[in-house]
């Protein structure tokens, strides 16, 4: 099944609205919207499939419609964007190891042989030059 490919800025402003009600709320709604979207072929820009999937984790959808129906969020999808092709983000995940002069990126589509390569040039980095402190994982 494969869904039109459609505008996800709603989507990613929503995303960041959810978060704003509670805590873990905006990682429950990206999973709610990408499981409507990879195995239903709902299009991402499907606003009766976001307002579903709002109350699918139990957000109020009536308050999710009027932040969409404003112009609430656009610059912080905007600056996100532009993150990412500063950092020539062109896919996601993307991740970012860095430790020190050690940086490493992996797509996530890379196959389990890249993955393990970095895993262990990371130890072998770390073995010669402890992390000052415990690593962290971030996103933007």
């Amino acid at each position: 099944m494969s869904a039109e490919l459609s505008d996800t800025l709603d989507s990613h402003r929503l995303v960041l609205w959810a978060q704003r009600q509670r805590q873990g709320s905006g990682e429950e709604l990206a999973h709610s919207v990408g499981k409507r979207y990879f195995e239903g072929a709902v299009p991402l820009a499907d606003r009766s499939m976001l307002l579903e999937s709002v109350r699918e984790v139990g957000l109020d959808s009536d308050e999710a419609r009027a932040y969409l129906e404003s112009d609430a969020g656009h610059a912080e999808v905007a600056e996100a964007v532009d993150w990412a092709h500063r950092g020539d983000i062109r896919s996601v995940p993307l991740f970012v190891f860095s430790s020190g002069d050690f940086s490493e990126t992996v797509h996530g589509s890379a196959d389990v042989r890249r993955f393990s390569s970095v895993l262990r040039a990371i130890r072998e980095h770390w073995a010669r030059e402890p992390p000052a402190s415990p690593p962290v994982c971030q996103s933007p």
